[in-house]
């Protein structure tokens, strides 16, 4: 049973299940092998109803990649990368503000129900006004916010079916509330796919706080990870010989600019990171190519073109300090979710969009071929900076690289974790993670 494969049994169970005795208990008769070979059944017909042709079968990828793409990522590595970005003063304080809880209690807690639920089908939530460091306040209202009882689930899956190609797509309102219980039990709590509670208390905290903390959530949380990226490359390229620049302010005849975000050089090159936190629309994920998706890549191809007027300024002497020393150099967007851009569709697609950019910008075409550009989300520059550290800028820039990757450090930022719980730290076994 793949990951992606339950999270769909347990919407259409929530959907169309029947509860003739709403308890935990009643559910003795379920046939998770059926349930699979029924779901996959379903996915095939769809398949052979809607692709018929090779781009047609291309588009039918994308949706599939969005799918399955993030139960790829580490676990503690993320909760690390969220913990450093969230822990940064200006969002931590609009979080305890808006959320009425603290990031070291949030995280705190969604590690130990998360634990609790993956080796127990249901506990009850009253056991974690044990938990250290955490008052039964603070527990009620984590449950608050990440609650909901089957009963009222159902509707709300139901608000959200299509039943056309993008089926399997549809936003599940599990991912909103991942614990649930019945509403005869209200104490007793479980999650259909504890998994998605990982992903609830780290990327999800941005659609809790994006609304209510307006513009000081969007630049604080702009800068927050601005300042994670930098921390991936002092921690990754610790003890090499790279030199690594954040913004530099330069005056142009169009005012000051900041230019790029991060600069990092070595003997083999230089390359220039853009930080956004810009995420891929569901709309386009679940739609594949068109015009969804071609909004959203117009604003990619906005931060590649922004990234060659850095380059362009840097090249012609108004940076100061930099001297390319005739290395090549690269351009990287690093966005904090992976836009999943793999098919040739996607890629060529991009390139079109960079280039209508480009002319608009009055850039020449060949900035791309000059200097190739790469789109990494931060869990991928996690793994290419280190690259970086073993083979070098040049080395790991290059279009389609191929190059001996070395054993790769899973979570950078270890001690992030024991740093907001430090009283469960060393019980958790967390300095086992460096």
């Amino acid at each position: 049973m793949l990951p992606w494969e339950l999270e769909l049994v347990a919407r259409e169970i929530i959907l169309n299940g029947h509860m003739q005795q709403q308890t935990l208990a009643s559910a003795n008769t379920f046939d998770p092998v059926k349930s699979v070979q029924l779901v996959r059944q379903l996915t095939m017909h769809i398949s052979k109803t809607h692709v018929h042709s090779h781009d047609e079968a291309l588009s039918a990828v994308i949706p599939l990649i969005h799918q399955q793409m993030p139960w790829s990522d580490d676990t503690f590595s993320r909760i690390a990368r969220y913990g450093q970005i969230y822990r940064h003063q200006p969002l931590a304080e609009i979080m305890q503000s808006v959320l009425k809880i603290s990031l070291s209690a949030w995280l705190k807690l969604g590690l130990a129900v998360f634990s609790l639920l993956v080796r127990s089908h249901s506990v009850d939530r009253s056991i974690f006004f044990h938990l250290p460091g955490v008052d039964r306040e603070t527990v009620e209202q984590f449950f608050a916010l990440t609650t909901r009882s089957i009963e009222e689930l159902g509707p709300r899956i139901k608000s959200q079916q299509v039943y056309d190609r993008k089926w399997a797509y549809a936003f599940n309102p599990l991912r909103e509330r991942p614990i649930n219980f019945f509403q005869v039990e209200p104490e007793r709590i479980f999650a259909p796919i504890p998994q998605l509670l990982i992903w609830h208390v780290t990327d999800g905290l941005y659609y809790h706080l994006i609304e209510a903390g307006g513009s000081l959530f969007a630049k604080a949380f702009g800068d927050a990870c601005e300042i994670y990226v930098g921390n991936v490359l002092t921690t990754a390229l610790q003890g090499k010989q790279v030199e690594i620049y954040g913004e530099r302010p330069y005056e142009t005849s169009k005012g000051q600019k900041a230019g790029a975000d991060w600069l990092v050089s070595d003997h083999t090159g230089h390359i220039f990171l853009e930080c956004k936190a810009k995420r891929m629309t569901l709309q386009a994920k679940t739609a594949g190519p068109g015009e969804s998706m071609d909004k959203d890549l117009r604003v990619l191809a906005g931060y590649i073109v922004q990234n060659y007027k850095n380059i362009r300024d840097a090249m012609g002497g108004s940076v100061p300090g930099f001297n390319s020393k005739g290395l090549p150099v690269f351009s990287g967007i690093v966005t904090l979710e992976d836009w999943g851009l793999v098919t040739s569709q996607l890629k060529d697609r991009l390139n079109v969009l960079v280039e209508d950019e480009l002319q608009d910008a009055g850039l020449p075409a060949s900035m791309t071929v000059d200097h190739p550009y790469k789109i990494l989300s931060f869990f991928q520059l996690e793994r290419h900076v280190q690259d970086i550290a073993n083979k070098g800028i040049a080395t790991v820039s290059v279009p389609d690289a191929v190059y001996s990757r070395a054993a790769y450090r899973g979570c950078l930022f270890p001690e992030t974790l024991a740093e907001l719980m430090p009283d469960i730290a060393e019980n958790a076994g967390f300095h086992h993670l460096r």
